[in-house]
């Protein structure tokens, strides 16, 4: 058994393609499925099942799979505490981050590279419920969410602070200088949100169930910047967490008149598992940012 036939072994069971597989190990799919039958032989089990052109895993296979994964990862593990050794000259940060939490890791990220230049970032933008299953795929070292309550034990959560749902406006606008707005009046404006599945979103659809009210947005866009420079035409007016403007000084957030909604910002990372020295000088800089 090698180290590049289980990595071939996870590909293979992760895209359930051979083809695929062997571009994502960067070889030949003759050599991947060579590589895969040798140590389906010193296994002397059957792991992928081959049902015309396409492929399963076997039972065996299945039950194969997580030791196939701790091995790789214990490798990794190895690899980052000698690169640590190197006192961050090297390495890489993959965070992910759900939108509309920017502004604090875009404080944090121009502090840190400052200290650390040679360390690699890697950010994915993603939904809120996407995030926790690639922190435990180990294809995120942590990640900042909006309200998520996981009540799972192999992720640990940390609230990092606490933003509410706003009505956001231009500073030049009529309603700017207004000390709340009420949903009857948000009703005679359009609308520009996040799309639904985004947290404020599903702060404001709790909102409408609750005072049994209504409304369509002219424009949706799960792309917070374009959502802020929609609103700067005056055009629309948006209903987003304040914690989005806090850096934009021509912009307002004014309260909602029923009922302001709060969402905790939580930071997602790994319980019982080794972080890198890249990680926890960032998570430390992150904290010192709030």
């Amino acid at each position: 058994m090698e180290i590049r036939q289980l990595k071939y072994f996870l590909n293979a069971a992760k895209t359930l393609n051979f083809t695929k597989a062997a571009e994502l190990s960067f070889v030949a799919q003759s050599t991947l499925s060579q590589q895969i039958k040798e140590l389906e032989n010193s296994l002397k089990v059957a792991l992928f099942q081959r049902v015309g052109k396409k492929v399963y895993l076997t039972s065996e296979g299945e039950a194969f799979l997580p030791f196939a994964q701790k091995i790789i990862n214990e490798i990794n593990d190895s690899k980052q505490r000698i690169l640590d050794l190197q006192e961050l000259k090297t390495g890489e940060l993959r965070i992910g981050i759900a939108y509309g939490i920017n502004n604090l890791l875009n404080r944090a990220l121009i502090k840190f590279s400052t200290i650390y230049p040679f360390i690699k970032i890697e950010i994915s933008y993603l939904a809120s419920d996407l995030i926790p299953q690639k922190i435990l795929n180990r294809e995120l070292d942590f990640a900042l969410v909006f309200n998520k309550d996981l009540s799972n034990d192999a992720i640990k959560e940390k609230t990092l602070f606490k933003t509410g749902l706003h009505v956001v406006v231009t500073k030049s606008h009529a309603l700017a200088k207004k000390s709340n707005i009420s949903l009857k009046e948000l009703s005679n404006y359009a609308l520009v949100l996040p799309p639904l599945g985004t947290s404020s979103r599903n702060a404001f659809e709790f909102l409408q169930q609750k005072y049994q009210m209504h409304f369509s947005p002219m424009l949706e866009s799960n792309e917070f910047y374009s959502i802020l420079q929609l609103i700067r035409t005056e055009n629309w007016i948006g209903v987003l967490a304040d914690c989005v403007i806090e850096d934009e000084q021509d912009l307002v957030a004014i309260p909602i008149a029923e009922e302001t909604v709060f969402m905790n910002a939580n930071l997602l990372t790994l319980n019982d598992f080794y972080q890198s020295k890249a990680v926890t000088k960032f998570l430390d800089i992150l904290e010192s940012c709030l």
